[in-house]
This record gives C-alpha cells, sequence and structure tokens, in this order.
C-alpha cells in the first residue's frame, strides 16, 4: 500500500504524480487517475504542474506520523515513603482441594490371633419326637360287600351305614401307608379297602387279589383335619370274606 504523498514521475507524460490516499475525486484525463483497483477504491494520482499556470489546490492533510519512541523514565524523586496504608479486608476462603491420592499400604506383619472367647451358653432342647406315627385300625367278620369296617374291632360285624362307625381324626395330619390283612377266610376273586373322610373316598385303597392275604399302599396320601371322620370300606367281587384288619397311619 503507497503511504500518503508519494510522488512518481511518468514518462510517456513527462510529468510528476501525487498519491492522495483518502481522495475520491472522479478520474479526469491524466490530471487525476485512479489506482489499479478502480474507482470505488479512494485513492488517486494527481498530476504536478510544472509551467507557469496558477498554483493548484492544497492537497489534503497526510495521515498522522507515527508515535515516537518513548522516552527513557525520569529519575525517581528523592521524597520520603509514605506511611503503610490499613490492612485490608480478609479475603473469602478459597475452596477445598481435591482430596490426595491414597498413601501405600504399610508393611506392617499380620498380628497374632486373638484368644478363643468363650463357649457360649447350651441352647434349650428341642421336644422330643414321637418314635412312631400313631394309626387307625378297623376290622370286621361276615363281610358283605360295599360294608364298612368297624374301629378298633376285627370281631364285629361290618356296617353299610357310612359313618356310623368311624373314627375321629384327633389332630390335623396325614393319613398314610395303608395296610390290609386277612385274618380268615380266603379270596378267591377281589376285594377292595378304601379309606374315607367325612363321607368321601379318597385316592388310599388297596386290593387283594386271588389267594392273596395281605396288601399295601405306601403311595396315596389324605389330609385331614382335627375331628374329621375317618372310615374304611370293603368292596369285594366273588370269594369269601370273613376276617379282615385295616389299618392306617396318621402323621402331624
Amino acid at each position: 500500500m503507497l503511504p500518503d504523498a508519494a510522488v512518481c514521475f511518468v514518462a510517456d507524460q513527462q510529468s510528476f504524480y501525487y498519491f492522495v490516499k483518502s481522495s475520491t475525486t472522479s478520474p479526469s484525463g491524466t490530471s487525476v487517475i485512479a489506482t489499479g483497483q478502480g474507482t470505488s477504491v479512494p485513492g488517486r494520482w494527481f498530476k504536478l504542474n510544472t509551467g507557469g499556470g496558477a498554483t493548484g489546490a492544497t492537497g489534503a492533510t497526510g495521515s498522522t506520523g507515527a508515535t515516537g519512541a518513548t522516552g527513557a523514565t525520569g529519575a525517581t524523586g528523592g521524597g520520603a515513603t509514605g506511611a503503610t496504608g490499613a490492612t485490608g479486608v480478609t479475603g473469602a476462603t478459597g475452596a477445598t482441594g481435591a482430596t490426595g491420592a491414597t498413601g501405600a499400604t504399610g508393611a506392617g506383619a499380620t498380628g497374632a490371633t486373638g484368644a478363643t472367647g468363650a463357649t457360649g451358653a447350651t441352647g434349650a432342647t428341642g421336644a422330643t419326637g414321637s418314635a412312631n406315627s400313631p394309626f387307625f385300625q378297623f376290622g370286621a367278620n361276615d363281610v358283605v360287600d360295599t360294608n364298612f369296617m368297624v374301629p378298633w374291632n376285627g370281631g364285629s360285624a361290618a356296617s353299610s351305614a357310612n359313618g356310623t362307625i368311624a373314627g375321629a381324626a384327633p389332630y390335623a395330619g396325614t393319613l398314610r401307608r395303608l395296610t390290609v390283612k386277612v385274618t380268615s377266610g380266603t379270596i378267591s376273586g377281589t376285594g377292595t379297602v378304601t379309606i374315607f373322610v367325612n363321607g368321601v373316598a379318597t385316592t388310599i385303597t388297596a386290593t387283594l387279589t386271588n389267594g392273596q392275604a395281605q396288601v399295601t399302599d405306601d403311595v396315596h396320601t389324605a389330609v385331614v383335619a382335627r375331628g374329621d371322620l375317618i372310615t374304611v370300606q370293603v368292596t369285594s367281587a366273588g370269594g369269601s370274606l370273613a376276617g379282615w384288619v385295616a389299618t392306617v397311619e396318621i402323621t402331624p
């Protein structure tokens, strides 16, 4: 960028030109010439008159020169030092810094094992369990088809009325392990014994067939509540049905 008031000589015009950086004067022949950037950009070359014509208009004031260098610092004055000012107010406490890294684990030896503590008091003894499960026993002589056995008596005649000869459950529990045994006579056909609870047949059942003297059902069970009535029915299909005994366990 040319400085303001720059001067150049144009040979084909045999004239000097000076540059006005801020001028936007419209170009005029060889008297006023725009820069190569076009007329829209400030900056014009003005032809200097070297003949006897009138003095041209005063050119635009040049731009202010650069600021001079700062002068040397003056000598320090010899006045006495002023009194110390009052202490300022204490500033607010700064935020707590981040926690430092955890130090390395110490290498001390493991301490000796402590003495064994005293033995605690013996707990209370639990209730004694029953050695054998209680059971119901039913029996009958001269069994007729679909009769019910008599509780705890193998010498009485069977009854056809369900519930009139029954045993009451002494506590809530589960009936299981039916065992049926023929005490006299033989079975030439089949004889089936079924456990009833409150007049309703359960799945506990055992069948004697062709001369068998004893049979069991260790698979099926039935739940009873205290006071439920338990009866045993015999159903025969041929053969001589004389003395029968049936037992069934009841476990709490």
